[in-house]
């Protein structure tokens, strides 16, 4: 689903870190309007929680207001649920405007209720690239493998790449062809509520769930509510590559290194995602991760490379980490197709 894990870094000049499900570029992000007004609804829904303010003009007039927030799954992150916001609170908030004058829409900067901040850019930005667990690293719950609640840690440095493919990546004349042909408005696969695959859906910095099934590993995600299996296989027989049919998260193949998991996944189907925003996978695509336990049990390291001959002129390549929260509970909300279309009107 998603406005993706791309976007997730394009609005960095907000010092916010996402509109996580289309790109920020019907917003203008250098500059900010405040509106003061109260709550006619809150919407709580993937991929966008939503604020509707309505505001009283200079002329006596009620305004309504649109304001996008980002995905229920980040939101979490910094405290907020579907109890945050009610119908008649009274709230000041900044955002950056559409950039169709006439548009009363602003993408969520920063917002207060009675004098108490509820959010603001920077701390989304300091959540998603933390733990939440303050500094007692010494009460850091330990696990005993790799099942569990895990929360991915923000790592700009990678994400942005999948946010901005022809400045980030190498690309062949194809690749490049394909980002100058993607029409956001008609092409994504987010307006339909497509999960993003993998790596993009294992770099959101989400919370993650693993579990484990007899010779199956699933890993699955709040973000988009996207899930993967991973056959574990250690030595026995591999399918035959030729036999497989493409799948959104392709068919991975899992194998134990000590501690760590190494995943070796082939067979995607083609997604406009799949390598980025508007960077289209092909059957080309190839992804190796491993999973790696801390020798502490409190994180793991995540790691990846992704190759696509046909669209990749080189290897991207990321590494990540991933800390256990045991005491999280994993709460992926199901995407609506009806907030999934908003941004486009």
């Amino acid at each position: 689903m998603r406005r993706v894990v791309f976007m997730l870094l394009s609005t960095v000049a907000v010092s916010s870190p996402a509109t996580a499900h289309h790109s920020a570029a019907r917003f203008v992000l250098a500059q900010s309007v405040t509106v003061n007004g109260v709550v006619a609804r809150y919407e709580w829904a993937n991929p966008h929680v939503y604020i509707f303010v309505t505001e009283i003009n200079a002329d006596g007039e009620a305004v309504e207001w649109e304001i996008e927030a980002q995905p229920p799954a980040m939101m979490r992150r910094v405290g907020w649920s579907r109890e945050t916001l009610a119908v008649g609170d009274a709230v000041s908030l900044t955002g950056a405007p559409a950039r169709n004058p006439s548009s009363k829409s602003l993408l969520l900067q920063s917002i207060h209720k009675a004098e108490v901040a509820l959010f603001d850019g920077p701390s989304l930005r300091a959540a998603m690239s933390g733990d939440g667990r303050g500094t007692d690293a010494a009460a850091a719950p330990s696990a005993s493998g790799l099942a569990g609640v895990w929360v991915t840690l923000a790592n700009f440095d990678v994400t942005v790449g999948f946010a901005r493919p022809a400045v980030r990546f190498q690309l062949t004349e194809a690749g490049a062809a394909s980002v100058a042909a993607f029409d956001e408005a008609t092409m994504s696969p987010a307006l339909d509520c497509v999960p993003l695959p993998a790596p993009a859906a294992t770099i959101v910095p989400d919370v993650k769930r693993i579990s484990m099934e007899g010779g199956s590993i699933r890993i699955a995600g709040e973000f988009d509510s996207g899930e993967r299996v991973i056959h574990v296989v250690d030595g026995g027989a591999r399918p035959d590559a030729s036999a497989l049919r493409p799948s959104l998260q392709g068919h991975s193949i899992g194998r134990w290194e000590g501690k760590a998991l190494v995943i070796e996944t082939t067979a995607f189907a083609p997604h406009a995602y799949g390598l980025g925003l508007g960077l289209k996978s092909s059957p080309a695509k190839r992804l190796v991760e491993r999973l790696a336990l801390d020798d502490d049990g409190t994180g793991l390291s995540y790691e990846f490379e992704l190759t696509d001959t046909e669209v990749l002129a080189a290897p991207v390549t990321g590494k990540l980490r991933w800390v256990y929260r045991p005491d999280l509970t994993f709460m992926p909300e199901a995407c609506d197709r009806e907030n999934a279309r908003r941004f486009l009107k």
